[in-house]
């Protein structure tokens, strides 16, 4: 993908695009809308291609502007993210399926840890802070995401009925939305890449 202030835009438009759906999809959860099989592969078409096409934009970006070190992690975030995004269309959920997510959960966090390392070793200051923000924002969503289970069953457990851990769990997945808030600043540095006004500095 090239590196433009068309693709730059058609980033923005796929992570408003994200956005939304991802917020129907688990908003209409939290207020217990039914939602059927169709709506809900709609939902998680729109919200996980667009998703993962402004991943590829930030590969593109990335490859554009510092080195092949630092494009590594987030390629590798793309593809996992499309490989699990595969494996929940065509798995069938069973126990062996839940397996093969909680081995892709562990990848997802040793690519994210990865991910914050390298850039936070980046010394292309007009875009290292911007995709700090990203790294450090998705993999901290993670970590509390996963935490959330542990806390409430280790120190919780006789003072929430399941019904209100299945509501708290159900908040936490708006957690997913924070990283693309954070793309939207490293899209805004691009931009101002992209139109000259601010000058690249050391890769």
């Amino acid at each position: 993908m090239k590196v433009n202030n068309t693709t730059n835009i058609l980033a923005f438009v796929m992570t408003m695009i994200h956005i939304i759906a991802i917020g129907l999809l688990f908003g209409l959860n939290i207020i217990n809308v039914p939602i059927n099989s169709t709506i809900y592969y709609v939902f998680l078409f729109f919200s996980e291609t667009s998703y993962i096409i402004v991943l590829l934009y930030l590969v593109a970006v990335l490859r554009k502007w510092t080195t092949t070190a630092t494009v590594l992690p987030y390629a590798l975030f793309m593809f996992l993210e499309l490989a699990t995004f595969l494996g929940s269309l065509l798995l069938s959920p069973n126990a062996e399926t839940q397996k093969i997510l909680a081995g892709f959960s562990m990848a997802f966090f040793v690519i994210e840890t990865y991910m914050v390392i390298i850039t936070l070793r980046t010394k292309f200051k007009e875009l290292a802070i911007p995709f700090r923000g990203f790294a450090i924002t998705v993999l901290l969503c993670h970590l509390i995401k996963i935490s959330i289970p542990l806390v409430i069953l280790t120190y919780f457990h006789d003072k929430f009925n399941p019904a209100t851990v299945k509501f708290m769990l159900l908040y936490s997945n708006l957690l997913y939305l924070l990283p693309s808030f954070a793309i939207f600043f490293i899209l805004q540095k691009t931009s101002l890449l992209l139109s000259g006004n601010v000058k690249p500095a050391l890769k």
